[in-house]
């Protein structure tokens, strides 16, 4: 942005500017990270005694012929949701 438009956007949302001025402050002060990105909970981790817990679930069914695996994980979703997203997102990679 060229330095007159800052200037006068400054000016015309003063509050808007000096609340972001301090939260940025208050982030550098406390250490925390200012992307924002790393506070969003949809991209956490998951613990790893749950993804364990999946996998030991997946892991104890029995073996079963299956024509279409990706509709299998679709179906599986609600049961397995982060091995079915893991195996989706494998699966649909298009071969040559």
């Amino acid at each position: 942005m060229h330095r007159h438009l800052l200037h006068h956007q400054i000016l015309k949302y003063p509050y808007i500017f000096l609340a972001i001025q301090l939260t940025k402050f208050h982030l550098i002060q406390s250490g925390a990270s200012m992307n924002i990105f790393d506070h969003l909970p949809a991209l956490a981790a998951p613990k790893s005694t749950e993804l364990r817990d999946e996998l030991e679930r997946y892991l104890s069914t029995d073996p079963e012929f299956v024509a279409d695996v990706l509709l299998w994980w679709t179906e599986r979703k609600s049961t397995y949701p982060r091995l079915s997203r893991m195996a989706l997102d494998y699966l649909s990679i298009p071969g040559k």
